[in-house]
């Protein structure tokens, strides 16, 4: 992290002196010491300093360029929110959560295929071996819910979205306070964004997904990976 850090500012610092038109640098120690360790952790808070440092001269040598009168912005990309591992907690992946309740209860009636799980961070996807009525989706989601024990299952159907947690049935994004806390900072934003998400993709869109799995309401990770630090945009 150091080197690189070191070897990114210097390049920065030499583009400046150049007159480069437009200049991008990402400094990843803070994001990757984080996501491992967590984002409250001392390694974490360990290479904040030295990027502080890193920005100072890449500021300093911005403006003190001959060659061109540079706007200098410093931004995050996303934050970072402590988490718990799917993993850890349950003593097995998502996929193979989803994978086993399948097998134990739907394996006869679809024998010659199996659902897929797609999860990364706090997000999965499941697709299913066929495409399923309303009716369907309605029975299936909430088992997966409560026998994965995952946080917040939601569906598209054909009227809206739905969604399943361990408290019951919402509509989404109308009951999105009961969903995700009336307190929320963003509610109406993470509402309309959590009911877009469910269903954007264009598998889904075609009817060939089926629910959205969530690991927002217990902070939960679905990476196979043993990560602390979880990415929390907005």
């Amino acid at each position: 992290n150091i080197v690189l850090r070191e070897r990114l500012a210097i390049s920065v610092e030499a583009d400046a002196t150049r007159g480069v038109p437009v200049i991008h640098a990402n400094f990843l120690g803070y994001d990757e010491n984080a996501h491992r360790r967590g984002p409250g952790t001392n390694l974490a808070h360990a290479v904040l300093p030295g990027i502080d440092r890193a920005l100072r001269r890449i500021w300093n040598a911005a403006h003190a360029s001959r060659r061109r009168h540079y706007h200098v912005w410093f931004l995050s990309d996303h934050g970072q929110e402590t988490t718990l591992p799917y993993k850890l907690e349950t003593g097995h992946s998502v996929e193979t959560a989803v994978q086993n309740t399948f097998d134990r209860l739907w394996a006869e009636a679809n024998a010659d295929r199996r659902p897929q799980t797609v999860a990364v961070g706090p997000v999965g996807y499941v697709y299913w071996p066929r495409e399923l009525t309303d009716e369907e989706k309605c029975r299936i989601a909430p088992v997966l819910q409560s026998e994965c024990r995952i946080p917040l299952v939601m569906v598209r159907q054909s009227e809206g979205v739905v969604a399943w947690t361990e408290s019951g049935f919402y509509r989404m994004p109308e009951q999105a306070a009961e969903v995700l806390a009336e307190n929320h900072p963003h509610l109406p934003e993470v509402a309309d964004e959590f009911t877009a998400l469910c269903g954007c993709i264009p598998h889904f869109a075609a009817g060939l997904g089926f629910a959205m799995l969530l690991g927002v309401r217990n902070r939960w990770d679905f990476r196979k990976l043993e990560r602390t630090g979880g990415t929390g945009h907005g």
